[in-house]
Order: C-alpha cells, then structure tokens, then sequence
C-alpha cells in the first residue's frame, strides 16, 4: 500500500508526465535494493487491430545475477494505465508486489538471473513488450515468464493462461506455490475476448510463459455478461 499510495494514484497513460513520476519512482526503488537497473526508451509500435499505433515507451528492466545460472526468469508487469484512472489494480497492485519480491528476496543466493521487468505501453497495444523482445537483447534470448496482470480488483490470482507445451511448468507451478489457483476453463473464456496482455507477444517471441490475473468483481461481472451474449467491455 505504501508503493500504492506513492505511485497509483493520477492517470498514468503511456508519454504522461505521471507515468514519468511512476518510472522515477520504480527504477528509484529497484536500485535502493541493489538491482542493476537501466531504462530501456524506444519506439513501441502496434499494428494487431489493423490500425498501426506508435509510441514512445520507457520500460524498467532490472537484473540480478544467478550464481549458477542454467536460464532466466522474468518477472514482469506493466506500469502504464489508461486515461481514465490511476490503474491501483491494474496493474499497480503487481508492480508494488514486485518490489515486495525484491525485499523479500534480500539476502536470497539465486541459481538463475533474475529480470523484473515493468513495461510501458500495455495498455496501447502492449507496445512496451514488443519493445523489448525486438530491441533489448534480454527480449531476445529468452526464457521463463511470470506476467502479472489483473481483470478484476479483487480475489486471489489466478493462473488462466499458459504457453503451449505446458505440463511440466504446470506442475513445477503446482508444487512450488503453497496455494495455487487456476482454473482451465479460464483461458477458453479468455480467447474469447478481444484484448491480450505482454504475454501475448512474449509467449510468440519464444518465452515459456505463465499468465496470472485477479478476476473478482469486474472479472466476473465481464465473464457473466459474455455467457448471455451480451458486450463485454475490455481494458
């Protein structure tokens, strides 16, 4: 709540003067805990509604280094919002989560790397991903992904989406999370829909991913309404 009340609270769209505060205030964060931090500025682009899109995207890319790495794993989430409110949910509440991992993780000898990546741009097309996986070499080589992300604004997270070939991560997902939750019928309702998230193209690019969301409240409200037929409002 205490990286909530510094950074969630006015409109951050992607290029706003709020978002450039938020930046500031993570990449502040992440090197105060020892993290080797840089910011990656490029050009985001989106053609995937058939309307090319473009973007200026700052993206946090903080590393720590494996004592005997065999690969990497990323965490990731994304920093931007929508115009219309300050996005605490979505997909603040993960940002702050990432850096309590960061403390959490203080004092932690790690076998493999570890990238917390938080992307700009998600919500106009997921720009600040397909930045990184076409521009960062960390983008290109690839790995294991943990992408946090939230339809509703309330409830546990819910694993509900998987890159293919997924039994094995499944079930070193099953036995090393205390309380695991996820549901296979989730990610048949979620193709559905017309959004994705940094997973999408993450996934396409080569990573081995693993999607999570809180889906209470407004998730469900939208799930309901797609059962009737009715529209389903997306962000």
């Amino acid at each position: 709540m205490r990286h909530l009340e510094r950074f969630a609270t006015e409109r951050r769209p992607i290029g706003s003067q709020a978002g450039d505060r938020a930046r500031d205030y993570l990449a502040g964060q992440l090197r105060a805990a020892g993290l080797d931090v840089r910011v990656q500025r490029a050009i985001g682009a989106d053609s995937s509604a058939g309307l090319a899109s473009f973007g200026q995207v700052d993206n946090i890319v903080a590393t720590a280094k494996g004592a005997d790495a065999t690969g990497t794993v990323v965490i990731a989430a994304h920093y931007d919002f929508a115009a219309m409110g300050p996005g605490a949910s979505d997909d603040a509440a993960a940002v702050a989560a990432m850096l309590e991992t960061v403390r959490a993780l203080k004092g932690t000898a790690l076998r493999n790397d570890l990238v917390l990546l938080m992307t700009d741009g998600e919500e106009d097309g997921t720009q600040g991903a397909r930045a990184f996986i076409r521009e960062h070499p960390l983008g290109r080589e690839g790995g294991v992904l943990l992408n946090w992300e939230a339809r509703g604004v309330s409830g546990p997270s819910l694993m509900f989406e998987t890159s293919k070939n997924n039994a094995r991560l499944v079930e070193t997902f099953a036995s090393a999370v205390p309380h695991p939750r996820g549901d296979s019928t989730m990610v048949e309702i979620y193709r559905l829909l017309p959004n994705n998230t940094d997973f999408t193209p993450m996934s396409q690019s080569g990573f081995t991913d693993v999607n999570y969301q809180p889906v209470e409240a407004g998730g469900l409200l939208s799930r309901s309404r797609l059962a009737e037929g009715r529209p389903v409002a997306c962000g």
